[in-house]
């Protein structure tokens, strides 16, 4: 696994050049290590940049939605 550093600085105005250590991870990745876990999966969701983001920061929103930021994902032991 290769990290790389990601800057976050449009999305943290209370930081001057903040950068961010990042590890990439695919979907299969996930998927994988709930299986080998003995877990299973009941419900995934990717949750939406807040509405008012539309008007205000526009920006912000538009990469939001383009690049989900989380992943949530509700799972059980079997």
């Amino acid at each position: 696994m290769i990290a790389y550093i990601q800057p976050w600085i449009e999305y943290n105005e209370a930081f001057e050049n903040h950068l961010s250590k990042s590890y990439h991870h695919t979907f299969a990745d996930y998927v994988n290590a709930i299986i080998g876990a003995g877990l299973t999966i009941e419900q995934i969701c990717e949750p939406l940049a807040p509405e008012k983001w539309k008007m205000s920061e526009p920006d912000k929103y538009e990469g939001f939605i383009e690049t989900p930021v989380y992943m949530i994902i509700k799972m059980k032991k079997r």
